[in-house]
């Protein structure tokens, strides 16, 4: 390594040995990708060479950065407007282009498949916790019309796309007005554009491409706002698209309240008084949210289903509480795979520079921002698994990037050293990951991995992976993963007979086959109805619509429980309760009649 004056700075020493460490770690777990290093292992999936090459790359990127010395990167304070927006606008250009040439072609992580079965349907399943961005990609598929599945999965193509052209644009617009210098504005555009989740910006099969959008807006309005060259109140314009978008957008909020709060007469009152009297004020506002917290798990079946447990209960998976180590390996996974070079970011970190910038109202903002999101993403159940719901929490990612670079881009020359090789490390994660959703190959073996670390949470991933080796001519693999379905799974023929003994009027035999189900996985939502309707027609009406709020809260987008305990409120004499619910049925799905019987059944009771 070239000897500079800059090798003498303890932190640059620890950046680069971090820089490298890391590079091991991803080179070893390439090797052995199996177990829960899902977040690490995504070179594991790829020939043997590709890893090799990948390492050599990789460690010649800080010999490039260390060749120039530090006053050469960290260029003068008046910035190149010209060189900016060329320079600027070509890497824009370059990620637009990647977008629309390396979109997925399968659709095994999160609920693609699902989805796109479901947004092909007559009347759509929509989940009201992301009901924004599902109408849009209702309006787009028949904006779009031809073939109803084919324009469903442009739809989401289209939409995937512009979203990561909005954000690359944003973000382009950001970095010129945030730094001063050249070098520090390229390295905040690279910076942003190289995060995991821009992985949702490729073609990706999902309902978040336009909430992570809506975040990045979010983040760099909130910057604005906080440095003053912003009215406070634009940042409710992407704050209500956020919560538009998805449900978790309300963990903005105190981020939001910050900002608007900021410059008011209590604020300044608050600085006023002494720091006791402020850690009280901190403590009493922990202490009310913690109340919320508990009276929402309290009253609100589906939140508490929503949220992990400290301790396992009956409807605990395979022991996935919140400090269990599968949870918690799951989650360094997840901060690994949004930003790569989190380990060099915290061996750069000089405390006492943190303390003193502690001051300025951006880091705070971004600081809510980061914290905010990854306290959501560690109490939240992923109910596919991690692995696999890794895009249900990439919004995390977006406000720690912006935290982390928008930091070390103000502490001058190390930290444009360590920006730069967690750039580089984000770039060498991203990519195989966005060429591995276009290789089948590739697709499938990381599928089965994540089937065999979550084996009851991916259950269901067999039916998603037999029929895609079908139709690539993979029999041989199709009919090993068919065995070990059954072989794992002997009871998965078991839901499906459940039809043929209630048609036999065999009810106790039903509900002992439900009990017998849900004990082995108690998620199965569809199990819940079944065994709420064995209880009903065995008599205990009480019963049953436990059962079907309980289905409900697993599974809220779906019209079935909704009749279920309609029908259960019709038997208990709770007919208005019962009329809501065939609205809220109807609204999912008004395809069926059976909530329009049930609604002539309340009308001849009340004759």
């Amino acid at each position: 390594m070239p000897t500079i004056e800059s090798k003498k700075d303890r932190t640059t020493l620890r950046a680069v040995v971090a820089y490298y460490v890391t590079l091991a770690v991803l080179t070893l777990v390439s090797f052995f990708p199996n177990g829960r290093v899902w977040g690490f292992n995504w070179w594991g999936y790829y020939p043997v060479w590709v890893p090799i090459v990948l390492l050599v790359v990789g460690a010649i990127i800080p010999f490039l950065f260390l060749r120039r010395h530090e006053s050469e990167l960290a260029d003068q304070a008046a910035p190149n407007n010209r060189l900016f927006w060329i320079t600027g606008g070509l890497i824009g250009i370059a990620f637009v282009v990647s977008f629309c040439v390396l979109y997925g072609r399968t659709h095994f992580l999160g609920d693609g498949y699902l989805l796109i079965s479901r947004m092909s349907a007559q009347q759509p399943l929509i989940k009201t916790r992301e009901l924004g961005e599902s109408m849009i990609h209702i309006w787009v598929r028949d904006l779009l019309g031809g073939p109803i599945r084919e324009a469903t999965i442009m739809s989401y193509r289209v939409i995937s796309i512009a979203s990561g052209i909005m954000f690359t644009g944003a973000t382009l617009i950001a970095s010129s007005r945030l730094f001063k210098s050249t070098s520090s504005r390229l390295l905040f555009l690279v910076a942003m554009l190289s995060g995991g989740y821009m992985l949702l910006f490729f073609g990706y099969v999902e309902n978040y491409s336009l909430f992570v959008f809506s975040v990045g807006l979010y983040t760099f309005v909130g910057i604005f706002v906080a440095e003053g060259t912003m009215n406070r109140f634009w940042i409710l314009v992407p704050q209500l698209l956020a919560v538009f978008c998805h449900i978790f957008g309300v963990v903005l909020a105190p981020a939001t309240f910050y900002l608007l709060f900021r410059r008011t007469s209590v604020a300044r009152w608050l600085g006023r008084t002494r720091p006791a009297a402020r850690w009280v004020l901190v403590i009493v506002m922990i202490a009310l949210a913690l109340f919320v917290y508990y009276y929402a798990k309290s009253q609100y079946l589906f939140f508490q289903l929503a949220v992990l447990p400290f301790a396992a209960h009956r409807f605990t998976v395979d022991g996935y509480t919140l400090f269990s180590y599968a949870h918690l390996i799951d989650y360094v996974n997840l901060l690994f795979v949004l930003v790569p070079g989190i380990v060099v970011v915290l061996a750069s970190l000089r405390f006492r520079q943190l303390a003193q910038q502690w001051t300025d109202p951006a880091i705070r903002f971004l600081a809510l921002v980061a914290a905010c999101s990854l306290g959501a993403a560690f109490i939240f159940d992923p109910k596919l698994g991690m692995p696999r719901d890794w895009d249900l929490f990439a919004f995390v990612g977006i406000g720690l990037t912006a935290l982390t670079y928008y930091w070390l881009l103000n502490h001058g020359r190390t930290s444009m050293l360590a920006s730069g090789l967690m750039i580089a490390l984000g770039l060498l994660v991203l990519g195989p990951r966005v060429v591995s959703q276009i290789l089948p190959d590739v697709a499938v073996a990381r599928a089965c991995n994540y089937k065999d670390i979550d084996r009851t949470k991916s259950r269901n991933l067999y039916a998603l992976l037999i029929p895609f080796l079908k139709e690539q001519g993979n029999e041989d693999e199709a009919n090993r993963l068919h065995s070990e379905w059954n072989r794992r799974f002997p009871d998965r023929l078991e839901a499906q007979q459940m039809s043929r003994l209630f048609g036999a009027q065999r009810y106790s035999d039903a509900k002992t086959r439900a009990l017998r189900l849900l004990d082995k996985d108690p998620l199965l939502h569809d199990v819940w109805c079944y065994l709420g309707l064995a209880y009903a027609n065995l008599g205990d009406v009480d019963s049953a619509a436990a059962c079907y709020r309980i289905s409900l809260a697993l599974n809220p987008g779906s019209p079935v429980p909704y009749l279920g305990l309609a029908s259960a409120r019709i038997d208990q004499g709770k007919l208005d309760e019962a009329l809501k619910l065939l609205d809220q049925s109807i609204a999912i799905d008004s395809t069926h009649s059976a909530p329009f019987y049930q609604k002539s059944r309340i009308a001849a009771l009340r004759k």
